[in-house]
């Protein structure tokens, strides 16, 4: 995996998703009270129809497909190089819908709910940031491997370089589907205990 990941690629997926949180915490304080007080309902709709739900394997299956489309939007974006940039744009989603989840909760609960969005977050949220970097810097690395490969005229095995690609994809997609199963067992779990 050392030879897929180019390491100057790191910090520009990592400051893209850290930019995303710090605009989804802004967006909250920008938007009118009605809409504030939407969110409000939706968020407190939310966590009792979580912490009351009985039927958790469509919840885990709606969960894992929301994480499998922004992966398999990185994975045929970054293949077909010229969509790379839209990997940013999903990274930068990503951390915005985190940064506006965390300040949502805050902002309807306060102090409490600081506590409340890490709990609401953990482990779920934090293995779903790490793998959408992990996987966004390794296919933007792929993406510019290949152009430069383009570029210089140099031969790549496509059939072994096209394998560990799908296999890495299919590797991730494995540990979003546990990290679905978490989210939806443990904030019933957790959510039944708070609210």
């Amino acid at each position: 995996m050392k030879k897929i990941i180019n390491k100057k690629f790191n910090l520009p997926v990592i400051v893209t998703f850290l930019i995303g949180i710090v605009f989804g915490i802004i967006f909250l304080f920008f938007i009118s009270e009605v809409d504030k007080l939407i969110i409000k309902s939706e968020i407190e709709e939310y966590l009792s129809l979580v912490s009351n739900s009985s039927n958790t394997l469509n919840s885990i299956l709606n969960s894992f497909k929301n994480n499998l489309l922004y992966l398999t939007i990185i994975w045929v974006s970054s293949i077909t190089i010229i969509f790379t940039p839209i990997v940013f744009f999903v990274i930068f989603y990503k951390g915005f819908l985190t940064g506006f989840l965390m300040s949502s909760f805050i902002m309807i609960f306060g102090i409490k709910g600081f506590i409340y969005s890490l709990i609401f977050t953990f482990p779920h949220e934090i293995i779903n940031i790490i793998v959408f970097i992990l996987f966004s810097i390794i296919m933007v690395s792929i993406s510019y491997k290949i152009m430069k490969s383009i570029y210089k005229n140099d031969t790549i095995n496509l059939r072994i370089f096209c394998k560990k690609v799908f296999i890495l994809y299919i590797a991730f997609i494995l540990v979003l589907l546990i990290s679905s199963i978490l989210e939806i067992y443990l904030n019933h779990f957790i959510l039944g205990i708070f609210f």
